[in-house]
């Protein structure tokens, strides 16, 4: 089984446009995802049996909140790109035997995730009447990963049952005001990139004989990430 997703999530301010508002400006990207990945397989044997399970997820996301025309506000200006992931990847195999029993089971994740929050080159940004305030530019990457891998062997002669876990993560977060932008705001300029990884990787192997059983699970977690606040390009 294979599965390929692909988001893109964008608010966008266009380089042509001009707002202006008494009120608050709020150009905001969200995007919360919640996905459960199982791969499994199992196998009994009276002479032989093989059981095989294989699943491979990718996912691709892109979400980016962008400013790049001209802004006045009577309130707060907030540019906000979020992105919360939720996966929870399954891998289990289990084999029984009165005579030879394989079962194997892969499970393999690809997640890419690009998150930026901007305010581009050469944007005019200023307070209009009495009450406004400040500028926030925001992005967010949070990602919650729970991998759970087991391998189990029971025989009467031959018992083998094997599941690896794969995941691999690599997320971009940014926010950024770009060269040559002009704030004029009597409140706070904020400028902040986050990015928060929670990660809980079991992985379980049981073996029982009579004659020869294995169990075996492995799991691998790799986490690469850029994460920058930029002010000034």
């Amino acid at each position: 089984n294979v599965t390929v997703m692909k988001n893109h999530v964008q608010a966008v301010i266009d380089e042509n446009a001009v707002v202006q508002t008494l009120g608050n400006i709020g150009v905001t990207a969200n995007q919360v995802q919640a996905h459960t990945v199982v791969a499994g397989s199992a196998a009994g044997s009276t002479q032989n049996a093989v059981g095989a399970g294989a699943i491979v997820y990718t996912a691709e996301n892109v979400v980016l909140a962008q400013v790049a025309g001209d802004l006045a506000a009577g309130n707060g200006i907030d540019v906000n790109a979020v992105n919360d992931s939720d996966l929870v990847i399954t891998a289990f195999a289990a084999a029984a035997s009165s005579s030879n029993a394989i079962s194997g089971a892969i499970a393999v994740v690809v997640v890419n995730t690009e998150v930026q929050a901007l305010v581009g080159e050469t944007v005019h940004i200023e307070a209009l009447g009495n009450n406004a305030s400040g500028l926030s530019v925001l992005a967010r990457n949070n990602s919650e990963i729970t991998a759970v891998d087991l391998g189990a062997g029971a025989s009467g002669s031959t018992g083998v049952g094997a599941a690896i876990a794969n995941i691999f993560v690599e997320k971009t977060t940014v926010a950024g005001v770009g060269a040559g932008v002009v704030v004029v705001l009597p409140g706070n300029v904020q400028v902040q990139a986050e990015a928060d990884n929670d990660i809980l990787l079991t992985t379980v192997g049981f073996a029982a004989s009579g004659s020869t059983a294995a169990g075996a699970s492995i799991g691998v977690a790799s986490i690469s990430g850029v994460t920058e606040a930029l002010l000034g390009g």
